[in-house]
């Protein structure tokens, strides 16, 4: 990698740690777009896992307590099975490729929140499709959070338990893909020492996060993201197309 793409980076996953820090979710979806224009969205993948387990145990740390065990379970066992699937799709498409379905999944899942669209209702079965579907992405794509959100949000969880559920969620599943990636001898060397080097400043600023949590209304911050979302998801799809025109 040269220094500019190691400076961007650097800002990149730094910045969604804050992303994170503030609402218990949202790392992968903050960095992954912006990564996968930076560098190739098979290394992305591979970055955003190593970095993003920083604010993940840091959430965990912060929210354990208040854990919804059966919703986690359910959706957690759903989410494994799905991890080899995402790997596959990893393998078998090329960058340009990925590059696009990370825009247009980044780009569907901020309209779908601008519209407002959730699930009234939860049960059983959607846990364990939204965790299948959220296992495929997190080893595929890197973003494994939307289906996990929009499954817990509709067990009406109030915000403890919400942030508690998903922490754990993040956790497991960010250590189970980081087992499958090395098994496959995707993780290399350059990707661990940038990882490894901006973890104190990642931890700084998702903590800086977490205290303007308390601060930040609900209504503000769920602007903030969407225009987050939106913004870094039609940069990417813009650049995966002109990566196709060019090939």
């Amino acid at each position: 990698m040269s220094p500019t793409q190691i400076v961007l980076l650097v800002i990149i996953v730094t910045a969604s740690g804050f992303v994170s820090g503030i609402s218990g979710f949202g790392y992968a979806l903050a960095a992954t777009p912006l990564c996968s224009m930076v560098i190739a969205p098979s290394e992305a993948v591979i970055l955003i896992t190593l970095c993003g387990m920083t604010p993940a145990v840091q959430n965990f740390a912060r929210f354990h307590k208040d854990i919804d065990r059966a919703v986690a379970k359910r959706m957690m066992a759903a989410s494994v099975l799905g991890m080899p699937l995402g790997l596959v799709v990893l393998e078998v498409f090329g960058d340009a490729p990925l590059r696009l379905t990370i825009g247009i999944t980044t780009l569907t899942i901020g309209m779908l929140l601008l519209l407002g669209v959730d699930l009234h209702r939860a049960n059983r079965y959607t846990d364990v499709t939204l965790g299948f579907v959220s296992g495929v992405l997190n080893t595929s794509t890197g973003t494994n959070g939307p289906p996990l959100v929009i499954g817990l949000r509709a067990h009406n969880l109030d915000i403890p338990r919400f942030r508690g559920t998903i922490s754990v969620l993040f956790v497991i599943a960010q250590a189970m893909a980081l087992v499958l990636f090395g098994v496959r001898g995707r993780i290399h060397l350059d990707l661990v020492w940038l990882a490894l080097a901006v973890v104190p400043l990642i931890t700084l600023v998702t903590f800086a996060g977490q205290r303007l949590s308390l601060r930040l209304g609900k209504r503000r911050f769920d602007h903030l993201v969407l225009g987050l979302l939106l913004a870094s998801g039609g940069a990417a799809l813009i650049n995966a197309v002109v990566s196709l025109l060019n090939r």
